[in-house]
């Protein structure tokens, strides 16, 4: 894994005589810092102007691909132009396009009884939130104190366990938050394959770069999808060993630099 502002002379390279270029980024972590709560990341007023340019931009096509839901990036980031993946990939909408992965009813119907179950179980406990994502759930826990880490964690396994061992929910850890997903064959990388092949073919024949920036485990489905195409692969936070990412920046504010890097080469 190297820095990617150490490889400048390789992206002037990469890019040249490209057709297009697909950029998808993740949202937390990656184009806004990591918050107490998931209502307080909010996005940079400097990062969305970038954003803005990007989505104007005629030969580059930019994805936000997150554990969110679409409704609630498009809410944070309020940009037109873009495409916006949500729920871990279940749901992507972009211009002329939207595609929402088919989950059972009655899987369906398990995250909302849980959702229902751990709301309950984890009323008047300080620094939990229950998100309700529509298809999927998270339990974030970075504002729960130290002392009462064991209770959370006895709570939550006992809740969560039978449903995950009975293979009904499939249940990821993250950055202080476990993700609950409906038990399917779709993630990130599903999502970031499905516009690979889309740009491949509004871009014509093949002369495409894939970009794919995140910082968080559940990134590394995406990383894996653009580096079977040659793509370039970015892990945020510095570097990390066993992931699958090729490069790595240190922080949101070298994304923003890389971002406007990109602008700027790419005209």
């Amino acid at each position: 894994m190297k820095y990617l502002f150490g490889q400048q002379d390789f992206l002037s390279r990469a890019l040249r005589d490209r057709t297009r270029i697909l950029l998808m980024l993740d949202y937390d972590g990656t184009l806004s810092e990591i918050a107490g709560t998931p209502e307080l990341a909010g996005l940079p007023d400097t990062m969305k102007h970038t954003l803005e340019r990007l989505a104007l931009h005629r030969g580059i096509t930019t994805g936000i691909i997150s554990g969110r839901s679409v409704e609630e990036l498009r809410r944070k980031v309020g940009i037109d132009g873009l495409f916006y993946s949500g729920n871990h990939g279940l749901e992507i909408e972009g211009p002329e396009f939207m595609y929402v992965f088919p989950v059972p009813e009655e899987l369906l119907s398990i995250i909302r009884r849980l959702n229902g179950e751990l709301s309950r179980a984890f009323e008047g406990m300080q620094g939990v939130l229950v998100e309700d994502k529509g298809l999927s759930l998270s339990v974030h826990y970075r504002l729960v104190p130290e002392h009462r880490m064991d209770e959370f964690s006895a709570i939550f396994r006992r809740a969560v366990d039978k449903l995950q061992l009975t293979g009904k929910i499939d249940v990821r850890g993250g950055k202080k938050v476990f993700d609950i997903r409906p038990p399917v064959s779709w993630n990130k990388g599903n999502a970031v394959e499905m516009l690979i092949r889309r740009e491949a073919y509004a871009g014509g024949k093949g002369n495409n770069l894939c970009f794919y920036l995140g910082d968080d485990t559940t990134d590394e489905d995406g990383f894996q999808a653009v580096n079977r195409v040659r793509g370039i692969s970015i892990i945020i936070g510095g570097e990390k060993t066993g992931s699958a990412a090729n490069y790595f920046l240190r922080d949101t504010s070298e994304v923003e630099t890389f971002l406007n890097m990109l602008l700027e080469i790419s005209n």
